[in-house]
């Protein structure tokens, strides 16, 4: 019997992956089995098992024992009892269901300890000091050197001439009459007699604008070129979110660029209001964005993409406590300009 995750279920707690020098070794007890085998992912909530040989005691919703070893420098042993609440091929996922506080807090040292011996954490912190920095010079800059540009300019000494309009009159009179003598003088004088309607239409001089005719003529006359647009999506994968912008809750527009950084706009525009979160990763159906040390939104799809018109979980989380929690639709995908 094999369970999938449902698509309104979540993750509560932060899973890592064992050093492969260092593994987490299981000693698990159930019915009708019993293994020694190693983690392949841990969190406070649980534990993620590979059983190559795919033995047929694995249950789900069966109760197993388990004695796990966490490796140096913590050489912590403890017994708590699980539920296997899902099977997918080689894997099988265990719940803890008595873990005490002692054995927890050990846990979480040890989870905390491998994110941040991860490199790509490592990298992504790196970056985060660094625009840090360099917003932080340019806020001081603009302290410094900004009155210089946007100070408003005197206008009292600044003269303005007065147009003498007898002349200008005056000027116009004249050119309008060499005009005239020009086309004069350029033009033999003719004798056109005096046709009726029915003259005029046997002549088969007679033309018929149309609206459409005229439109068109409009148009090769003065020909614009239209504006390209932003591309705009339907549904996007969660890994090629970067370098787009998500509409979402309450309106508002949430900028995710290459850099792995996010702003906000209240409006859409390129402008940004504030920055929001200094760094941003995805999962199989998340996007986690890191405000600070402690505080982290984790935003929640039903599926591996993200579709317009469908919604998603806004979860604020603070240290491993979740702190609010509510849904919104998806407005609008669009690339930034």
């Amino acid at each position: 019997m094999k369970r999938t995750r449902k698509k309104n279920e979540k993750r509560r707690h932060i899973r890592v992956q064992p050093e492969k020098k260092r593994p987490v070794e299981i000693n698990i007890n159930g019915q009708n089995f019993l293994r020694i085998l190693y983690a392949n992912d841990i969190s406070e909530g649980g534990i993620g098992i590979i059983v190559p040989e795919k033995f047929k005691g694995c249950k789900i919703n069966n109760n197993v024992s388990l004695v796990i070893t966490l490796p140096h420098p913590y050489k912590k042993i403890f017994l708590v009892t699980g539920r296997i609440i899902h099977v997918i091929n080689e894997k099988f996922g265990v719940e803890f269901l008595d873990l005490t506080k002692e054995n927890r807090k050990v846990l979480k040292k040890y989870i905390n300890r491998r994110r941040t011996d991860n490199p790509e954490h490592k990298k992504a912190k790196r970056l985060r000091a660094f625009w840090i920095l360099i917003l932080s010079i340019g806020v001081v800059c603009f302290l410094i050197h900004g009155k210089q540009f946007y100070a408003p300019k005197s206008t009292e000494n600044i003269q303005i001439p007065k147009k003498n309009k007898k002349k200008e009159k005056q000027t116009e009179s004249k050119d309008k009459n060499t005009t005239l003598e020009v086309i004069e003088a350029s033009q033999p004088a003719e004798i056109i007699p005096e046709l009726n309607n029915e003259q005029i239409s046997s002549t088969g001089n007679e033309m018929d604008y149309t609206d459409s005719q005229m439109s068109t003529q409009d148009n090769n006359i003065n020909p614009q070129e239209n504006n390209a647009s932003p591309a705009q999506y339907d549904s996007v994968m969660i890994s090629d979110i970067a370098g787009k912008k998500i509409k979402l809750r309450g309106g508002r527009w949430f900028f995710f660029h290459y850099n792995n950084t996010v702003g906000v706009s209240n409006d859409g525009s390129s402008d940004i209001s504030y920055f929001y979160a200094s760094n941003y990763y995805s999962t199989d159906n998340q996007i986690i964005m890191e405000i600070s040390d402690e505080e982290r939104i984790v935003i929640t799809f039903s599926e591996g993409n993200i579709v317009t018109g469908k919604k998603c979980s806004f979860e604020k989380i603070v240290g491993e406590e979740q702190v609010s929690i509510n849904k919104y639709k998806v407005g609008k995908i669009v690339d930034i300009n």
